[in-house]
């Protein structure tokens, strides 16, 4: 049957990391249920998807981030002038990206309603989240 569930889930297109997880916990229930004495199944057998590694996600150093604000706050770069509303857009952004670990998706879904200049907030819908939080927030709770 897990073997049949596991046929399934690759018929589905799920991501190997998705089907591994789902594996383990059926491979964990059954193997407690062995240990209590409830059954004599052993799943030790089935074997998990092999995955692709990530690429490698740890992102810029603090000098060639640092590097990229001096190129757009200097006007050096050819699409961003900081004297006009894009260049200054642009820096904002970056300061937004590096400063909140914020992704492109959550960037590009920011609205002019979500920033609340009075109380100096950015309301962002996270990754999976039903609800925005203000970064604000978000940067208070990561520190504490």
């Amino acid at each position: 049957m897990v073997l049949r569930y596991r046929r399934h889930s690759i018929d589905r297109n799920l991501a190997p990391s998705t089907i591994n997880v789902r594996l383990a916990a059926i491979k964990s229930l059954v193997d407690m249920a062995r240990k209590l004495g409830k059954t004599t199944i052993d799943l030790g057998d089935i074997e998990s998807i092999k995955s692709e590694s990530y690429r490698d996600t740890r992102g810029i150093s603090v000098e060639q981030f640092k590097a990229m604000l001096d190129t757009i706050a200097s006007g050096r770069s050819s699409t961003n002038d900081p004297s006009t509303s894009i260049g200054v857009r642009d820096y904002a952004i970056m300061l937004l990206f590096w400063g909140h670990a914020l992704r492109r998706g959550e960037i590009a879904s920011a609205n002019i309603e979500d920033f609340l200049p009075q109380q100096q907030k950015l309301m962002i819908l996270g990754k999976g989240k039903r609800a925005k939080v203000a970064t604000a927030e978000a940067a208070r709770k990561l520190r504490s």
